[in-house]
């Protein structure tokens, strides 16, 4: 079941969670900082967040907004 789950990056700033290619959430990098948006998405996958597959480019989520340490680029969050 845990091998359905992915996530996407639209504009830099909103993460989505997908299940078999359907909608679960969108949470927004403006509103809430990327520490809340990655324990949100690990509570309700059971999963690590940079073991969920990504939908489009690991890219895409550079420059999101951190509370501890700022803006990073994907290979800091993801390790890859």
């Amino acid at each position: 079941m845990k091998d359905n789950y992915t996530i996407r990056c639209n504009c830099h700033t909103y993460v989505t969670l997908e299940w078999n290619g359907n909608f679960i959430f969108c949470l927004d990098n403006d509103m809430m900082y990327m520490e809340t948006i990655i324990e949100k998405v690990e509570k309700r996958t059971g999963m690590k967040f940079s073991e969920i597959p990504v939908k489009g480019n690991d890219q895409d989520f550079d420059g999101l907004r951190f509370l501890n340490g700022g803006f990073k680029k994907a290979h800091d969050i993801f390790g890859r």
